[in-house]
């Protein structure tokens, strides 16, 4: 992942609370979290993002997946791409195995 530029458009903006999951659209170039932390994975490559952090990437075959780990809930904005119609935001289990998340509070 690198730093997004800085006239990236924010496509969408999403809420999670913790242990929700989204596929972000495939269009997707990016995410700023502007609350709480995200864990997300993009290409088989896992991230841990803070509130502030902001991660670019290409779009690939395969949608990023993003989830919410803090104890608030997770405001996250889509960068780049053309504006994604709500349906076409899949909704992932909403599970996360809590051995995963030791060390996140």
């Amino acid at each position: 992942m690198k730093r997004a530029a800085s006239n990236t458009k924010v496509t969408l903006r999403l809420a999670l609370y913790r242990n929700e999951i989204a596929r972000l659209p495939n269009v997707c170039r990016g995410v700023t979290v502007r609350e709480s932390i995200a864990w997300m994975t993009v290409q088989g490559t896992d991230r841990i993002l803070r509130t502030g952090d902001t991660a670019a990437f290409e779009p690939g075959k395969f949608p990023a997946v993003v989830t919410a780990l803090g104890g608030t809930p997770l405001v996250l904005e889509v960068l780049g791409g053309e504006r994604p119609r709500a349906a076409s935001l899949t909704p992932a289990r909403s599970s996360v195995n809590p051995a995963c998340q030791e060390g996140v509070s």
